[in-house]
């Protein structure tokens, strides 16, 4: 029985070298944690504060 590898080109089971530089790249395109720009985690708690103090529906 011979083992098949599936997927193509975005598959890294094939070239672990290209494996670990995604890995390394890891969240530098996401826009992660708020550690270097506490700017950035100011204006966020100021949005969910306003989406979470929506006013109550009328109740009819």
């Amino acid at each position: 029985m011979t083992t098949t590898r599936r997927g193509g080109a975005g598959n890294f089971a094939a070239d672990p070298a290209r494996a670990s530089e995604a890995g390394s790249k890891g969240g530098a395109a996401s826009g992660g944690n708020f550690k270097n720009c506490p700017d950035r985690a100011r204006e966020a708690g100021r949005k969910g504060g306003l989406i979470s103090r929506r006013g109550s529906k009328s109740k009819i």
